[in-house]
């Protein structure tokens, strides 16, 4: 069975829309088109062969075929069971400002209806707001899991001062040609406020 060759690990509200539609528009890339299948955290025990369906349709002619979920980098035991599963695949993350990527975080919770206005209340009712910031304590079980070369860390800084040149290095790691008509220079899915909460939250 097909299995993919990279993954986007996250953390959340760093792009990974972006991520996905950059790389769904590259000839030579097969992402399904769902993301966060949470297999390797939430859902190990439905077990590889339900993983591996998701890459079934993966044509021949891709070179890097990958899965995006944000929350891996989150979970020492799915670093492990990535290693044990895909031994050489590569691994990406990008780091954004730690407060940067909270008040985003909760732009978003709010925007879903999931927390109020208050943050201090939403930072109690939804802990990870702040814990999905703390990269010293995700990242040190990847470091050790992975070769460093199979390790891609970028900053989200970079992508919003120069987009074509964090999209290049992205496509480099992943040893993919350079194609001109990708959106590299579109925003997606920035966070913002709901015009109806409560039918956000129903959605959800």
């Amino acid at each position: 069975m097909t299995r993919p060759n990279f993954l986007f690990i996250g953390p959340s509200k760093t792009a990974s829309s972006w991520l996905q539609a950059v790389l769904t528009a590259h000839h030579r890339v097969y992402i399904p088109p769902a993301k966060d299948f949470y297999f390797f955290d939430r859902y190990f025990d439905r077990g590889l062969d339900w993983y591996l369906g998701f890459f079934k349709d993966a044509p021949d002619s891709a070179i890097a075929i990958g899965e995006i979920s944000h929350d891996y980098i989150h979970d020492p035991a799915a670093a492990g069971r990535i290693h044990e599963a895909l031994p050489e695949c590569r691994i990406i993350a990008t780091l954004r400002h730690p407060l940067d990527r909270a008040v985003s975080e909760y732009r978003y919770m709010y925007q879903a209806g999931w927390v109020g206005r208050d943050f201090d209340a939403a930072l109690t009712a939804q802990p990870s707001i702040l814990g999905n910031s703390r990269y010293a304590r995700d990242l040190p079980v990847w470091l050790e899991t992975f070769p460093r070369d199979r390790l891609l860390i970028q900053n989200y800084d970079a992508l919003r001062t120069d987009p074509h040149a964090f999209a290049d290095e992205i496509l480099d790691f992943l040893d993919l040609p350079r194609q001109e008509d990708l959106p590299v220079d579109e925003r997606v899915r920035a966070a913002g406020t709901a015009r109806n909460r409560l039918v956000a939250r129903l959605v959800k």
